[in-house]
């Protein structure tokens, strides 16, 4: 989950699918009612998710990411990103998380215009939020 809050999860229309961050390993999942746990993201990648948007046209879940490729505080990066429903390939492989906007220190709530083609959040630098 990602460490400044957001929704850990969000269903898709009509309830028969529901998409979420998992705290032990910090991977994306979508789970069809009834059925187990199918992952989005590559086991071990150091990514947390949060504040989802179903982009149904596009089939992809985007998210509050924060990449933790450097683990220190201080170089913690933030972004809009973008993940493939597809999950896994043959090979077991899974399609690079798309970064759709960065550069900000905070991102948050982002959300899709009703027709699909517009991408507004809220980003903001530290100390001014």
């Amino acid at each position: 989950m990602h460490e400044y809050g957001g929704g850990e999860f969000t269903p898709a229309p009509g309830g028969s699918e529901l998409y979420f961050s998992n705290f032990a390993d910090q991977r994306l999942y979508a789970q069809a009612v009834g059925g187990a746990p199918r992952p989005l993201t590559a086991e071990d990648a150091p990514l947390r998710f949060a504040d989802y948007v179903l982009d149904i046209t596009r089939q992809r879940l985007i998210a509050v990411v924060e990449d933790h490729t450097d683990d220190r505080p201080s170089a913690v990066r933030n972004f809009i990103g973008a993940v493939s429903l597809a999950g896994a390939s043959a090979d077991g492989s899974f399609p690079p998380v798309q970064e759709l906007a960065g550069g900000s220190d905070f991102f948050a709530s982002p959300k899709l215009s009703p027709d699909g083609a517009t991408l507004a959040w809220v980003e903001w630098q530290h100390p001014n939020m």
